[in-house]
């Protein structure tokens, strides 16, 4: 059986002479010098050798000859030395994360182009142009009026798109005093607005796609963080947290933009939606800091500024003609919206749980990342995690330690730790984190978009010092 012998403290050369010497009746190679023997353990016990005893009654002949020495500091026991994973030298990981791709960063450069577009039509005056029927004279203004007075007085520019139809325009008989090329014109013209009026409509009305996307957004991402906070990670609701709007909404724009044209459009709307709400609402926030139990409040509430701003937009657009067309002419350069916008909402999800599951659990104690030396086969050469079969423990490849002591490989998963003093010596209590929690963070589950699981690198169990790991940055990992 194997046996590994700790102190509380570092010996001095005479203890450790005398430790050696108590073991001299054991055969040499029945005890090993072990490398860790000058570094203090973090529970503050050193671990000094490995010991090889044939059988239990050789187990406590060694403890007894250690007692017998007086060095009674000493604990001889059948447990592998156990430590955090951040006692590790901090890795160089700048190749973690994958670059983006030329195709991905020609499709965020796209959403970027186009939302700027989107700003600039709704906020500056560089598209304002009268509408064309303001300055119709002689045939024109004549086809003009009758039209009008065959839609019962009601002009188009007016109706906005609400009753008049492309086909009540068409239907309309020319007068024969009306020349052919001035009505053709009016009504190519007002079929035209008509058209750009029902863009803008599907695109900004309280029923249309971006209102319906904002909305959903408010809805999943207040039951996700509910759910996070009483179901994943039951974290006291009086906590203090901060959510990063700004933060989230980036990577959900990126990563959208990223799923084609299954989700560009919706990528270049919630990211002109956004930054056209900082323009016209007042107290549109970078971030929310407040307690836990408000945030879905204050969540909703500044999604309702990013659905007073699409109001905005909307207004604008439908009430100046040369802003009308000019976001028009963005949808026929393919700016279209997809038939089915489920992706987009998983996509928005998996943004919104990377932003605030680092916050939550950081308000845990479930932010340790655990290693412990564990026995091992010499063919296991590989490094081993599955979170997709549910095991989210980490294994290193196995080292050969020596003949007496075998081949071990360290074993890494998340939980959390604490030292206990007592009269007889420090305990380390260790505890793994609940299956839940590590389940959010490792699992490969990305379907759900109320709780969607993160799919985390093995990384932020390696590499715990590296600053992306450190500060529970997942946001560049949901992006690789």
């Amino acid at each position: 059986m194997r046996l590994f012998a700790y102190s509380d403290r570092a010996l001095d050369q005479a203890e450790t002479d005398t430790f050696y010497e108590s073991l001299a009746f054991l055969d040499e190679d029945s005890i090993s010098p072990i490398e860790r023997d000058s570094q203090a353990l973090p529970d503050g016990r050193y671990l000094l050798a490995a010991l090889k005893a044939e059988d239990e009654k050789t187990a406590n002949e060694v403890i007894d000859a250690l007692r017998g020495a007086g060095l009674d500091n000493l604990s001889i026991v059948d447990e592998p030395p156990f430590f955090p994973a951040d006692t590790a030298a901090e890795p160089d990981v700048s190749s973690l994360f994958a670059d983006e791709s030329p195709a991905e960063g020609a499709a965020f450069e796209q959403v970027n182009a186009s939302s700027a577009e989107v700003q600039k039509i709704v906020l500056t005056s560089d598209y304002d142009a009268p509408w064309p029927e303001d300055g119709y004279r002689g045939d024109y203004r004549n086809a003009y009026k009758h039209i009008v007075d065959k839609l019962h007085g009601i002009e188009p520019k007016t109706d906005q798109g609400d009753t008049i139809t492309v086909a009540m325009i068409t239907k309309i008989e020319r007068p024969k005093k009306i020349g052919k090329k001035a009505w053709q014109a009016v009504v190519d013209h007002l079929c035209e607005e008509i058209t750009c009026f029902g863009y803008a409509h599907d695109w900004f009305a309280s029923n249309g796609y971006v209102h319906a996307f904002l909305s959903d957004q408010v809805t999943l991402n207040t039951g996700g963080l509910k759910a996070l906070q009483t179901d994943t990670f039951a974290v006291d609701g009086n906590k203090q947290m901060t959510l990063f709007t700004e933060v989230f909404i980036g990577v959900a724009v990126r990563l959208i933009g990223k799923a084609g044209t299954a989700g560009l459009a919706i990528a270049i709307a919630f990211d002109a939606a956004y930054k056209i709400a900082r323009a016209t609402q007042p107290d549109v926030k970078a971030k929310i800091t407040d307690a836990v139990d408000r945030m879905q409040v204050e969540l909703t509430e500044q999604f309702g500024k990013l659905l007073d701003g699409n109001d905005h937009s909307y207004t604008t657009l439908i009430g100046n003609w040369g802003k009308l067309s000019a976001f028009a002419g963005l949808l026929h350069g393919g700016m279209k919206w997809p038939k089915d916008g489920s992706e987009a909402r998983r996509l928005a999800a998996l943004a919104f749980h990377a932003t605030v599951t680092p916050e939550l659990i950081k308000l845990t104690k479930w932010r340790t990342m655990l290693g412990r030396s564990v026995k091992a086969g010499k063919n296991d050469h590989a490094r081993r995690f599955h979170p997709e079969k549910g095991d989210y423990h980490l294994y290193t490849h196995a080292e050969y330690q020596g003949w007496l002591i075998g081949w071990w490989r360290m074993e890494y998963y998340l939980g959390y730790y604490y030292v206990e003093r007592t009269p007889v010596g420090p305990i380390t209590h260790f505890e793994e984190a609940p299956r839940a929690v590590q389940a959010k963070v490792f699992g490969v589950d990305q379907g759900n978009p109320v709780n969607p699981q993160l799919k985390m690198p093995a990384g932020f169990l390696l590499y715990p010092k590296a600053k992306q790991y450190q500060d529970w940055e997942m946001s560049s990992a949901i992006l690789s």
